[in-house]
């Protein structure tokens, strides 16, 4: 492949791999999310991707530092070989993530109104996928959009072509289009409301895709302040299926860049 070409350079997930990926489900019964876009859905798992790998960057340092502590429960991380720390994403730094998605239970039926729920609980699980694909090696920010399409919202994409090699802020957050539609006067800005909101709609379906606690989790999260209880002891329990789902995909991506450097190489 030619050295200039970014595309050809970069490992990617084929057919043969595709299978495999896809099979990794969330719980039976969650609807696929087959109501957004790919572009829009690679936008927003893409912005959901560029926040949390400065957290889990810091998240790995801090991991690293507590090894040399005594604490038994904390000092484990240096020690362990890839799929025990791929554990620890669950153990203990999914355990104490989970609190901040639950919080809002405590308001009860007022987190229905609006997706608060949805994107903490997808972040959350960002959070768990993007921290153990960087214990396998796969630290490309492209792959581990992609990882996270296939692992929480059942989708297939190619990040790299839906965002471009170094995608910016315009590029996840489309805002100028639709500024441009709002000054084409009150036609074309309501139109552009419409689009906004069909779009966030779609998203909060392919948000909802992701795997889900079990349905008394959710029955008992409607009432107020126990509500947050559940949603902890449901979300922290979705956590266990993601790190096992992302572990399988990421060593998939891990091999496949390992085999195009092979064929790199033979072809040099």
């Amino acid at each position: 492949p030619d050295p200039s070409d970014h595309r050809a350079s970069r490992p990617r997930l084929t057919g043969r791999s595709v299978g495999r990926v896809n099979a990794l489900t969330p719980r039976e019964g969650a609807a696929p999310a087959a109501t957004v876009s790919d572009r829009d859905l690679a936008r927003t798992i893409g912005c959901v991707v560029a926040a949390v790998r400065p957290a889990v960057a810091g998240v790995r340092v801090a991991s690293l530092f507590a090894g040399l502590t005594p604490i038994p429960v904390l000092n484990g991380y240096p020690r362990r070989d890839a799929p025990g720390r791929a554990h620890w994403w669950v153990l203990p730094v999914g355990a104490v993530s989970t609190a901040i998605v639950a919080w809002p239970g405590v308001l009860g039926p007022v987190t229905r109104v609006l997706p608060i729920n949805s994107v903490l609980g997808f972040a959350n699980q960002t959070v768990v996928v993007v921290g153990v694909a960087g214990e396998y090696g796969v630290t490309d920010y492209h792959q581990q959009v992609d990882l996270v399409a296939r692992v929480l919202a059942r989708r297939h994409i190619d990040a790299f072509e839906m965002l471009g090699a170094h995608p910016g802020v315009g590029d996840l957050v489309p805002v100028g289009p639709v500024i441009e539609q709002v000054r084409g006067g009150i036609g074309e800005a309501v139109g552009a409301v419409r689009s906004v909101w069909r779009t966030v709609r779609a998203v909060r379906t392919a948000l909802d895709a992701r795997p889900q606690p079990a349905p008394v989790f959710d029955l008992i999260g409607r009432l107020p302040v126990v509500g947050a209880v559940a949603g902890y002891l449901g979300e922290r329990a979705t956590l266990d299926t993601v790190r096992a789902r992302a572990s399988d995909g990421a060593q998939i991506v891990g091999l496949e860049a390992a085999f195009a450097g092979a064929s790199s190489q033979e072809g040099d």
